[in-house]
């Protein structure tokens, strides 16, 4: 076996050793525990308290997605209209600059809403003194929509952008432009935009930072709550299984959907010259979600900016929170470092069988895990004295690995396969080794994933809290769990500062990756890395091996 099957094959088991590392810990844990108690199986079935909370979770997590990927299409079809001449190419890839929000926490959101409509109720309605409710169910629909849009609009483009031209165009030689988008275009993206759709279901299901900031109690806390109660990792297990059928049945669908949404597209897509002319009822609805997406760029802004220059504490509480800003950086930095190789295996590993449902399944079943099941793993794993890491920084860090490491995979897969097989094919011809060539010709070409990948996982690590909020040290907060902390307190104004702090830190990372997403998936964007990166690389290899010869 060569030196490169062997890397490739320590990294597939370190990607599955780091993701289903903590939940087999604790599936054995829950196991010792049914054989000692056999009556504590029957906490693995919903009861009647928790069949409505159950029921509640799945309906708000399908609204809540299906919103969020509709006014995704509205989106990138409205802006469509906008693309002029030589200029399109360049105003499709901007459209990546809207991930650029993507990374930033769906509580900073819940702050930033919250915080607006308390100073749009204080005006009152009609002069009447009444107040404009936000709170319960509806809020966290809204506020959940919009911390996803900015994903949804991302997976919107991937898909609708990557139609094949000839057949749109075959179709407009027939039908209008509307016509033409009901009957071919959403057809054939229908798989991406299924599979981008239970993504952000499996997003919204596992997270309760929002829910429980206005007081709705979904599944996902009731598994923290059972380990609060008992400090027993077995009975909170048992109590998620119900939550982790429901996350399987979803990612074995996306493990259907996934060998025809992640297909290479065809070179050019949707032809960005292409301005539709589109129905006047279609183009109100496109016009009703850029208003929304411009709300959801421009309210967290504003509001944060105002709470922190009103708040007399927010200098104060900046330089209090000096050394959890300093070490969530660290965290969230040594997190996808420590999981772009893992990664990076595992999205070769799916490259050589892209048809494989099962492959698919394997490396896509993580993100079903709940947050919180995967600190309390952590803890049954390495609360040993053969891997006594529990009480120290690397807990904090594990966890980032595991939450990301399977959504890094994807987008390192998703480059793999816009690579040039030319080039490929070149680099192999001349290469003195499989090492060699994946050195000077696969890496080099890879360079937009990688950049791409270690920005969205330094961004969802930075944000992570259900998995962190158990497993850091004592005495070690992140800046996440500290604004956690403060908003369920109350203290809206101190902590503005922190998640303006924590909204420009993940700008900041999400422009990297918006950058390096759109040069992976821009029209110009793969050629260009490919004429000059590629080039550079396979004349490298061609030196090399007349060297060699």
């Amino acid at each position: 076996m060569t030196s490169a099957r062997i890397a490739k094959a320590g990294g597939l088991a370190a990607f599955f050793a780091l993701a289903y590392g903590p939940i087999v810990a604790l599936g054995w844990a829950a196991a010792r525990f049914v054989v000692r108690s056999p009556a504590a199986a029957a906490t693995m079935l919903p009861t009647m308290r928790t069949w409505p909370i159950l029921a509640r979770s799945v309906g708000f997590a399908a609204a809540v997605s299906a919103s969020a990927m509709v006014l995704g299409v509205l989106i990138v079809t409205g802006l469509w209209r906008l693309r002029r001449g030589a200029k399109a190419s360049r105003a499709s890839r901007a459209l990546w600059a809207v991930l650029a929000l993507a990374g930033v926490p769906p509580y900073v959101h819940a702050l930033a809403w919250t915080s607006t409509m308390t100073a749009v109720s204080a005006l009152g309605v009609a002069g009447a003194g009444r107040r404009i409710p936000f709170t319960g169910l509806y809020a966290a629909g809204w506020v959940s929509t919009l911390a996803l849009l900015p994903l949804a609009v991302a997976l919107a483009l991937v898909a609708l952008e990557h139609v094949p031209r000839t057949l749109r165009e075959a179709g407009q030689l027939e039908r209008p432009d509307g016509a033409v988008l009901r009957w071919i275009v959403l057809p054939l993206a229908a798989p991406t935009l299924l599979m981008g759709g239970a993504l952000l279901f499996l997003i919204t299901v596992l997270d309760y930072s929002v829910t429980s900031l206005y007081q709705v109690t979904l599944y996902a806390l009731e598994i923290f709550v059972a380990f609060s109660e008992k400090n027993e990792a077995a009975a909170a297990a048992l109590s998620a299984v119900p939550l982790m059928v429901v996350c399987a049945v979803v990612v074995a669908g996306m493990a259907r959907l996934m060998p025809r949404a992640m297909q290479a597209p065809e070179r050019g897509g949707m032809s960005p010259g292409w301005r539709p002319q589109w129905p006047a009822g279609l183009r109100r609805a496109q016009g009703i979600a850029l208003v929304v997406l411009a709300a959801a760029v421009i309210v967290p802004f504003v509001s944060l900016t105002r709470l922190a220059a009103v708040s007399p504490a927010a200098l104060e509480t900046l330089a209090k929170t000096t050394d959890e800003i300093v070490y969530s950086l660290a965290v969230a930095l040594s997190a996808c470092l420590v999981a772009l190789p893992p990664a990076l295996a595992a999205a070769l590993w799916l490259h050589d069988r892209p048809r494989s449902s099962v492959a698919w399944f394997a490396a896509c079943l993580p993100l079903a895990f709940p947050s919180s099941l995967i600190g309390i793993g952590l803890i049954t794993a390495f609360n040993t004295p053969v891997m006594p890491l529990h009480g120290t920084s690397a807990m904090p860090v594990l966890a980032g690995v595991a939450r990301v490491a399977p959504l890094l995979a994807l987008l390192l897969f998703a480059q793999r396969s816009r690579l040039d097989p030319a080039l490929l094919d070149a680099g192999r011809v001349f290469q003195t080794s499989p090492w060699h060539g994946a050195r000077r010709v696969l890496l080099p070409l890879m360079l937009p994933g990688f950049v791409a990948a270690a920005a969205v996982g330094f961004v969802l690590t930075l944000g992570e809290l259900g998995a962190t909020l158990i497993v850091a040290p004592p005495g070690r907060a992140t800046l996440t769990m500290r604004i956690y902390t403060y908003l369920h307190f109350g203290a809206s104004d101190s902590v503005a500062v922190l998640c303006l702090v924590l909204l420009l830190a993940a700008l900041a990372a999400g422009a990297v990756a918006a950058a390096a997403v759109g040069a992976m998936w821009g029209d110009k964007g793969d050629a260009g890395v490919a004429d000059v990166d590629g080039a550079g690389a396979v004349g490298d290899v061609d030196d090399a091996g007349q060297a060699g010869a």
